[in-house]
C-alpha cells in the first residue's frame, strides 16, 4: 500500500478541505482511558475511501503528548495505558504505544505479573468498513509465556464484533512468544465485513497466575485502510525516472502497481530498500500488454549485500508505458490486468522503490570482453556514459591501449584501466600513441602488468573522470562520442612451451621447450635484449641449464666457447646456467624472433651431480626484448629423478665400551656415509659364523647398545658386522667393539647379624669369619680399611686390633703381620672410628687376616647397652670402595658394687655423749643411681658391751640434713628407709628406698655415732665394720674403725 497525500486525496474525492496534520480523531482525546472516551471522527464516504486509511493511531496528540485515540478499556482497573516504553525500537513511529503491562521505563522492560490470573481488553467503537473491503494493520512487540506450555499459556486475541459489543468473533491471529525487542507488522482483511460498521478489540489473558514475568504486549501504528486498488492495471500509481516512492505491502496478498514510461534503448534500474528487516519483496516488470518481462527475488543493488531486498536492471527495446509491481516473498503471481491471482501468504512489511537510468556496460560486472591486437568501435552516448571493457594479460606482459577518434566525432576521451577489484592503476587523457601528431583529445597509455589474470579498460568522456568501476555511480559530465580503442601486445611471446620434463640422474640433458615459439609483433631485433632461463622453485646446485650444439638449416645451433650462434650467425653469449646460477644469453643486432626460437629449442635441463635427489622444480623462461619489454613469464616443471647410491661407510662415534656398565648402555652413534640420503636408514646386525659375539648388542634407530654387562677380565673385544640399507641398496660393514677395563671395588663378605660384649671383659673380635676379594688388586697400597660405629656409640666405646705372636702393633700404630708391616692405624677411641692405611704388603689374604682381627670393648663402668652398629669398609687405594657391611654388637652391663672409702683410723670415745664415728667418709657407686633395697650395715666385731649403742645422729630436715623420725631416716627431710636393731650387741641395720641416692647414704655414714650407756663402761677399745650393699646385689668391701674410750 502506499501510504502518501491520503488526506489530499480523499479531499479530492470528497470535496472536502482537510486541515494540516490530518489527525483522525477530535482535537484533545487524552492520553487516558475515560469511563467515556472520545468518539472518533472517521471519514464516512466509505465508497471513495478503498486504497486510503479509515482510521489511524500512533498514541500521540501531535504536539509531543500521548492521547488514546479513541481506544476505551473495558475495565478501568486492567494493565492497558499509552506508553514510551521501547520509544525507540525498530519497526514503529514512537515514542508512543498502547501497553499491557506495568512498571516499564523508556528502553522497556516491564512486566504483566501481579501475582494472580490478570486480564484486559482495550475497543474502539465506530469503525466503518466500505463496501470495497479493508484491511486492518498494526504494529507488535510481544513477549508472553512460550507458547509450548499450552496448559496456561497466554492469551493475545485481536476480535472484532459488528453487533455493537454483544458477539466478539476471534481473528485467529498467531502471535509469537515473542519479537525480539521489535515491533513486526500484522494484519486483518476485513474484507467479510464490508459495508458493516465493526468495534475492533485487542484482548490480553494470562489465564493463570504462573509464568508471567514476561514483558507484555505493545500496540502501535494502528491502520484501517480500504482495499488496494493499486494492484491493477488502472489502479497504478505513475512514478518518474529518477524518483523515489515510499509504499508499505500491508497484508499477505497486497500488491503495489507503478507506471513509467520507457525509451526504446534506455536501460533503467528498480531497486527495493527496506526501512526495516520486516519486507521480504519480490519485483515483477510489464510490458502495456500485462506481460511479464522479467523479475527479481533477492538481488542485491550497486555497493548492497543479499538480503530479502530485490534489484533488477532492464534494457528497453521500444518507447512506451510500462508497469513494475512490488508484492511479499510468495506472492508473485498476480495478473496485473485483472488484480486476480493474490495469495494470502506474502510477507509484510514498508519499502521504497527507486527507478533511475543506468549504463549497462559502466562497470566492472557489465565489461565487455576484448581481444589483444585489435579494435574495437564503440560511442559514448550521453555526457556520463561510460565504456567497460575486460581484458587479459600474462604477468609481464605489456600492452598499448590507444583511443583514437573519428573524423567526425566530438569526444574528448579519457582512459582508465583497473585491476579485478576496481583499484586504479593507469590513466590518461590527452596523450598520443607513437606516430600520431599532438596536441589531440585521444588517450594512450602503456601498461606492464605485474599478475596475469582479468583487468578492465574503460572509455568516458573527459571530465566524467571519477567515476566508481565496481558500482558504476559517481558519473559526471564528460564530452561523448564515437571512438576507436586499440589493444596492442608490446611484448615479445614465448608459445607452445610444452608440458613439463623429466630428467633423470646421470643421463644425457634433456631438451625442455622443443617445440616452443616466439614471436613479436613490433620487434624485428632484439639488440641488448636477452634470453633467459631459471630455476626459480626447489633448484638442486647439481642441475645445469645448458645450450645443446644441434639442429639443421637456418635452425642450426653452435657454441663456441659463451658465444651462441644459429646457422653460423653470432647472435649472442651466455654466461650462468650451473650452480643454480640462471642460463642467461645476451641477444645482438642479429637475434631476430626466428633465431631466437631455434636457440630456445636448443635449451636443455642436466646434471653434474651424483646427490640429485627425487624432486619437482618449477623452470621459467622470459625474454626481453632490448626496449623496455619483457615477454611474460612462462614456465613449467621439471620432475628430477635422483638414482641411488648405496652408503659408501658407516661412521662409529666410539667403538669401545667399559665394563660392568648395565645392558642397555649406548656405545655408539652409527653415520652412515651416503652420497644422497641423509635419513631413513635401515640397520641389520650379524654375526659372523663361528662366534655369537653380536647377540651380546642391538641397535635402536641409530644407537648401538649393549644387551649384557661386560666383564673385561672374562673377554675383552667382541666382532661383528653391521649392515645398512638406505631403502634402495646397502653395504654391510665388520666392527671390533673392546671393552675397556675398569677397576672394580674390592668385596666384603661375612660381616653380618651380631655379637655380644659383656662389661669389663676383653675385647671382642667382631668378625672373626670376615672375608676379602678383590678380582683386579693384588694389594691394596693406599687404601683404607675403616671401621666406625655409626649408631649409640659412647665416647668410652674402643675400636682395636687383636694382637698375637703373629700379628703385632710396634711403634704405637704400625701395624705387622709375622714382621711384614701392613700399614699404621688412628683412631678407635674417643668417637672416633679406626682408620688403618694400607702399604702395598697388604695383600688380599693378609688384609683379610686383619679384617678378622678388628675387636671391640667399653673402657666404661657403665656403659650404655643400647646397641652398636659397626661399620666396615675398604678401598683397593685405585678409586674403588667396597659396599658398606655392618654388624651389631650387644652390650651387657656388669653391676659394680658400691664403695666405702676413708671410714678407717680411730676415734676417741670421752663419754657420756654420743661420738660421731667418721664426718669424712666417702661413698660412690658408678652404676647404681639409687640403693633401693640396699642396706647399710654397722655392727662391733669385738669388745662388745650390752650398753654399747650404735645411732643415728637427728640434724634435722634440712637440705643435706639426716633426721631420724621414729623408725624413718630421712634426707633433706625425705625418707630414705627405716632402721633396726644398734643395741644389745645387736648390729645397726638401715634398709634403703629408692629415694635413697649415694650422696645420702654418704651423708648418713657422716651420722653415724657411738656412745655407752653404762655408768662405768668398759674402756677396751671396740671395733666399728661398716658393710654396704647397692640393691642389685652389689655388696662394698667391709670397712673398720676403731673406737677408743680416753
Amino acid at each position: 500500500m502506499v501510504g502518501s497525500n491520503w488526506l489530499q486525496r480523499v479531499a479530492v474525492r470528497m470535496g472536502v478541505r482537510v486541515g494540516a496534520g490530518g489527525h483522525r480523531r477530535r482535537a484533545g482525546c487524552p492520553a487516558s482511558f475515560l469511563e467515556h472516551p472520545a468518539r472518533v471522527e472517521f471519514l464516512e464516504a466509505r465508497t471513495l475511501l478503498a486504497g486510503l486509511p479509515i482510521f489511524e493511531a500512533d498514541f500521540g496528540d501531535g504536539n509531543g503528548a500521548p492521547s488514546a485515540d479513541g481506544f476505551e478499556k473495558q475495565s478501568l482497573g486492567d494493565l492497558w495505558h499509552v506508553s514510551t516504553g521501547h520509544r525507540d525500537a525498530p519497526g514503529h513511529s514512537g515514542p508512543f504505544s498502547l501497553y499491557y503491562g506495568k512498571n516499564e521505563g523508556d528502553n522497556g522492560g516491564g512486566t504483566y505479573d501481579t501475582g494472580a490470573a490478570n486480564a484486559g481488553s482495550v475497543i474502539l467503537s465506530g469503525v466503518s468498513v466500505p463496501v470495497e473491503g479493508a484491511l486492518l494493520s498494526f504494529k507488535s512487540l510481544v513477549e508472553r509465556e512460550p507458547t509450548a506450555n499450552t496448559i496456561g499459556a497466554d492469551r493475545l486475541k485481536v476480535l472484532i464484533s459488528t453487533d455493537d459489543g454483544v458477539n466478539f468473533l476471534d481473528q485467529g491471529l498467531d502471535f509469537p512468544s515473542s519479537t525480539n525487542g521489535l515491533f513486526l507488522q500484522f494484519g486483518v482483511d476485513l474484507s467479510a465485513f464490508a459495508g458493516q460498521t465493526i468495534q475492533l478489540q485487542f484482548s490480553f489473558d494470562t489465564v493463570d497466575a504462573s509464568n508471567n514475568n514476561f514483558e507484555g504486549w505493545y500496540i502501535d501504528d494502528v491502520l484501517v485502510i480500504g482495499n488496494d486498488l493499486d494492484d491493477q492495471m488502472g489502479e497504478d500509481i505513475p512514478v518518474a525516472i529518477g524518483s523515489t516512492t515510499s509504499g508499505v505491502i500491508d497484508t499477505h496478498s497486497d500488491v503495489d502497481l507503478y507506471s513509467f514510461t520507457a525509451q526504446a534503448g534506455q536501460s533503467l534500474s528498480f531497486d527495493i530498500d527496506r526501512p526495516d528487516t520486516a519486507l521480504d519483496s519480490w519485483l515483477r516488470l510489464f510490458d502495456a500488454a500485462g506481460n511479464e518481462i522479467t523479475f527479481n527475488d533477492d538481488a542485491p543493488g550497486p555497493g548492497e549485500v543479499h538480503s530479502g531486498e530485490s534489484y533488477l536492471e532492464h534494457t528497453f527495446t521500444a518507447d512506451g508505458t510500462y508497469y513494475v509491481g512490488v508484492s511479499g516473498f510468495e506472492n508473485k503471481d498476480y495478473d496485473v490486468l485483472t488484480g486476480l491471482g493474490d495469495i494470502d501468504v506474502g510477507v509484510m512489511g514498508d519499502y521504497t522503490l527507486t527507478i533511475k537510468d543506468f549504463d549497462p556496460d559502466d562497470q566492472i560486472s557489465e565489461a565487455t570482453s576484448l581481444g589483444v591486437n585489435g579494435i574495437t568501435f564503440g560511442e559514448i552516448r550521453k555526457f556520463d556514459d561510460v565504456d567497460m571493457f575486460a581484458v587479459t594479460a600474462k604477468a609481464g606482459q605489456t600492452l598499448a591501449f590507444d583511443v583514437d577518434r573519428p573524423v567526425d566525432s566530438t569526444i574528448d576521451s579519457y582512459l582508465r584501466l583497473f585491476d579485478a577489484a576496481g583499484n586504479p592503476l593507469a590513466q590518461n587523457n590527452d596523450a598520443a600513441a607513437p606516430g600520431e601528431s599532438t596536441p589531440t583529445k585521444d588517450s594512450f597509455f602503456e601498461f606492464t602488468f605485474p599478475l596475469s589474470g582479468t583487468y578492465y579498460v574503460a572509455v568516458s568522456g573527459n571530465g566524467n573522470i571519477s567515476y566508481d568501476p565496481v558500482t558504476g555511480e559517481n558519473d559526471s559530465f564528460g564530452l561523448p562520442g564515437s571512438y576507436a580503442l586499440s589493444v596492442f601486445n608490446l611484448s615479445p611471446d614465448i608459445g607452445s612451451f610444452g608440458a613439463d620434463v623429466t630428467f633423470t640422474e646421470n643421463d644425457a640433458p634433456v631438451r625442455f621447450a622443443a617445440a616452443a615459439t616466439v614471436s613479436a609483433l613490433f620487434n624485428p631485433t632484439f639488440d641488448g635484449g636477452a634470453l633467459t632461463a631459471s630455476l626459480t622453485s626447489g633448484g638442486q646446485a647439481g642441475l645445469v641449464l645448458s645450450i645443446l650444439p644441434g639442429g639443421g638449416g637456418a635452425n642450426a645451433v653452435s657454441v663456441t666457447g659463451n658465444e651462441v650462434r644459429v646457422n653460423n650467425v653470432l647472435i649472442g653469449s651466455f654466461t650462468g646456467g650451473a650452480a643454480g646460477q640462471p642460463l642467461v644469453v645476451t641477444l645482438n643486432a642479429n637475434a631476430n624472433p626466428a633465431r631466437i626460437q631455434a636457440l630456445l629449442r636448443r635449451f636443455a635441463v642436466g646434471s653434474n651431480s651424483e646427490t640429485l635427489v627425487t624432486a619437482t622444480h618449477t623452470l621459467n623462461v622470459t625474454l626481453d626484448d632490448g626496449q623496455g619489454h619483457a615477454s611474460p613469464i612462462v614456465g613449467k616443471n621439471v620432475n628430477v629423478i635422483g638414482v641411488n647410491d648405496p652408503p659408501s661407510d658407516l661412521l662409529f662415534s666410539s667403538t669401545s665400551v667399559a665394563e660392568n656398565l648395565p645392558a642397555g648402555t649406548v656405545v655408539a652413534t652409527l653415520t652412515p656415509v651416503d652420497l644422497d640420503t641423509t635419513s631413513g636408514f635401515f640397520f641389520l646386525l650379524e654375526t659372523p659364523a663361528g662366534t655369537t659375539d653380536g647377540v651380546e648388542f642391538e641397535i635402536v634407530g641409530r644407537k648401538l647398545r649393549t644387551k649384557s654387562s661386560f666383564n673385561f677380565e672374562a673377554k675383552s673385544s667382541y666382532s661383528f658386522v653391521i649392515s645398512v640399507s638406505d631403502g634402495f641398496g646397502g653395504a654391510s660393514f665388520p666392527v671390533t667393539i673392546n671393552v675397556t677395563n675398569v677397576n672394580e671395588a674390592p668385596v666384603l663378605g661375612e660381616i653380618s647379624g651380631s655379637t655380644g660384649y659383656t662389661e669389663n671383659a676383653a675385647p671382642v673380635v667382631i668378625a672373626p669369619a670376615a672375608t676379602v676379594a678383590d678380582v683386579d688388586s693384588p694389594n691394596f697400597e693406599g687404601g683404607k680399611l675403616t671401621v666406625s660405629i655409626t649408631a649409640n656409640k659412647q665416647s668410652t666405646d674402643v675400636l682395636s686390633i687383636k694382637t698375637s705372636a703373629a700379628l703385632t702393633i710396634t711403634n704405637g700404630n704400625e701395624i705387622r703381620l709375622n714382621g711384614v708391616l701392613l700399614g699404621t692405624f688412628t683412631g678407635g677411641t674417643q668417637n672416633v672410628g679406626l682408620t688403618i692405611t694400607l702399604t702395598a704388603n697388604a695383600t688380599v689374604g693378609r688384609t683379610q687376616n686383619l679384617l678378622r682381627n678388628i675387636a671391640f670393648s667399653s673402657t666404661s663402668e657403665n656403659p650404655s647397652t643400647l646397641p652398636r652398629t659397626l661399620q666396615f669398609k675398604l678401598s683397593d687405594g685405585d678409586n674403588a670402595t667396597s659396599a658398606a657391611l655392618t654388624k651389631t654388637v650387644n652390650l651387657t652391663a656388669v653391676n659394680d658394687a658400691p664403695v666405702v672409702s676413708g671410714f678407717d683410723g680411730s676415734v676417741a670415745y670421752v663419754g657420756p655423749s654420743a661420738v660421731i664415728l667418721d664426718n669424712n667418709a666417702v661413698v660412690t657407686d658408678v652404676d647404681s643411681a639409687n640403693f633401693s633395697g640396699g642396706k647399710l650395715t654397722v655392727s662391733l666385731t669385738f669388745n662388745t658391751q650390752g650398753s654399747d649403742l650404735l645411732s643415728i645422729r637427728n640434724q634435722g630436715t634440712g637440705a643435706g640434713q639426716i633426721g631420724v623420725s621414729g623408725a624413718e631416716v630421712t634426707f633433706g627431710g625425705i625418707v630414705i628407709g627405716t632402721f633396726t636393731g644398734g643395741t644389745n650387741k645387736v648390729a645397726l641395720v638401715i634398709t634403703f628406698n629408692a629415694s635413697t641416692t649415694p650422696a645420702a647414704v654418704q651423708a648418713l655414714v657422716r651420722n653415724l655415732q657411738f656412745k655407752n650407756m653404762a655408768a662405768a663402761p668398759s674402756t677396751l677399745p671396740r671395733n666399728v665394720r661398716v658393710l654396704l650393699t647397692d640393691g642389685d646385689n652389689g655388696t662394698s668391701a667391709a670397712v673398720n674403725k676403731t673406737i677408743t674410750f680416753g
